[in-house]
């Protein structure tokens, strides 16, 4: 683990501590008694589709009359859990239990997450099937809890994964509340309420800067300090298989899962990790962990630095087109290692590694180039393998180069833009119609 002295090092705007919440004021309690209470999700998918997402979406289709009842008689039987989640909005805030790196904890949270998700749904039914009736004052009641849901998962000390989930369902409650508002059918009183809403909103902090802070801390920094650092290249190259390359297949979601045998699958993981030691094998220093470890933490404080930057400038027109700019400016600074052959990197889909068969034929479906598949899927030859090797071992630390890029390789600042400007058109909405 890191030493106090190294986390000082740390810049300021990086540093996490973790101040307990008392389990009084934390809404996780009521949340998880709403997760108990949920009852089995709703059938047919296709209709649940089409409220969720709308009749775009391709795997929906319009509810019929007993999709609408059967939909009615769901969300009553949803009313225990809608009352513990706003039992937990009468909380001070949200904090996530603390994780650390994979794990137990690790499932934990993804199997809350996941949960919650589910409850937002069911809320963004009962909200459209309020709507659906013209009750679009109530409607717009739901839709303000929904919103605040999202905001406490938003800010809820969690990891990325949460702060993604909790973006998602406050822009779904905002892209509906925007479109009833833009309906001019809403009563004073539920104008004011929702300009209240927005205005008070609008005031809160962005949980984007404090997720990166956890994830930082509770997921980047232990995977990075997990990774062996021995001179013998074997257990660097078995954890890297184990912990970072993906070994399951996207044929497993069609009709073409049968093809790829358990054997297959053998012979590609075999492959990968044989041609792995060649390509680390000589290298004087594949992997340093310090110098790992200041690559992520330096390349989170920029990424905070420029998004906080964005985000405090009052006016609104400029930060809209700035919004671009984080993505582009942190990209820019990440220590890309140039000589790693793609087909070996810890993203390259399992799918379309290999030399069998079967993986030339799903490098040909997957690739959107009428002349073939890109010349960086093709599967490299030993002697390719070993020539990329040599190229390497003028790079100090790839190994750890690659893993730090992997983990501040995202970019999920257009959700916090995205966020503000749709309070803001609804605050303007909402004055108008005063």
């Amino acid at each position: 683990m890191l030493t106090t002295r190294e986390l000082s090092s740390f810049p300021k705007n990086v540093r996490y501590q973790r101040v307990a919440l008392a389990d009084a004021e934390n809404a996780i309690g009521p949340w998880k008694d709403a997760i108990g209470l949920l009852p089995p999700e709703l059938k047919p998918d296709t209709a649940v589709s089409y409220l969720l997402y709308g009749p775009e979406d391709a795997g929906s289709t319009e509810p019929t009359k007993a999709d609408y009842e059967a939909m009615e008689a769901w969300c009553d039987e949803c009313e225990p859990t809608f009352a513990a989640i706003d039992a937990g909005l009468d909380r001070a805030a949200l904090q996530f239990p603390e994780t650390c790196g994979f794990g137990a904890s690790w499932d934990s949270i993804c199997e809350l997450i996941i949960a919650l998700r589910k409850i937002s749904h069911a809320r963004t039914i009962k909200a459209s099937l309020l709507q659906r009736r013209g009750d679009l004052a109530d409607a717009t009641f739901e839709l303000v809890k929904l919103y605040r849901m999202g905001e406490l998962i938003c800010n809820g000390d969690g990891l990325m994964v949460c702060y993604l989930t909790g973006s998602g369902i406050r822009n779904r409650a905002l892209n509906t509340l925007l479109e009833i508002t833009r309906s001019n059918q809403l009563n004073p009183a539920t104008v004011e309420l929702l300009h209240a809403e927005s205005s008070r909103a609008s005031q809160q902090p962005e949980g984007l800067a404090q997720a990166c802070r956890v994830e930082l801390f509770q997921f980047g920094l232990p995977w990075i300090e997990a990774v062996p650092t021995s001179d013998d290249i074997k257990p660097l190259v078995d954890h890297l298989i184990e912990h970072f390359y993906d070994s399951t297949l996207l044929s497993d979601l069609d009709e073409t899962s049968d093809k790829v045998s358990q054997a297959i699958r053998d012979q590609r993981q075999s492959l990968r990790k044989r041609q792995l030691q060649r390509l680390v094998e000589g290298h004087a220093c594949p992997y340093d962990r310090d110098e790992t470890i200041r690559i992520l933490v330096q390349a989170t404080s920029r990424y905070i630095a420029w998004l906080e930057f964005v985000m405090r400038n009052p006016n609104s027109r400029w930060r809209h087109r700035l919004r671009d700019s984080v993505s582009k400016w942190h990209q820019a600074r990440l220590p890309r290692v140039t000589g790693w052959p793609e087909s070996l990197s810890p993203g390259f889909p399992f799918e379309l590694f290999g030399d069998d068969e079967v993986a030339e034929a799903a490098r040909k479906k997957f690739s959107c180039q009428s002349e073939g598949y890109p010349p960086n899927w093709r599967p490299l030859s030993d002697e390719e393998v070993v020539a990329c090797s040599k190229g390497l071992r003028s790079v100090f630390n790839p190994v750890g180069k690659l893993l730090a890029v992997q983990q501040a390789d995202f970019d999920a600042s257009h959700l916090c833009f995205e966020h503000y400007r749709s309070l803001q058109t609804i605050n303007r909405e909402t004055a108008r119609q005063f």
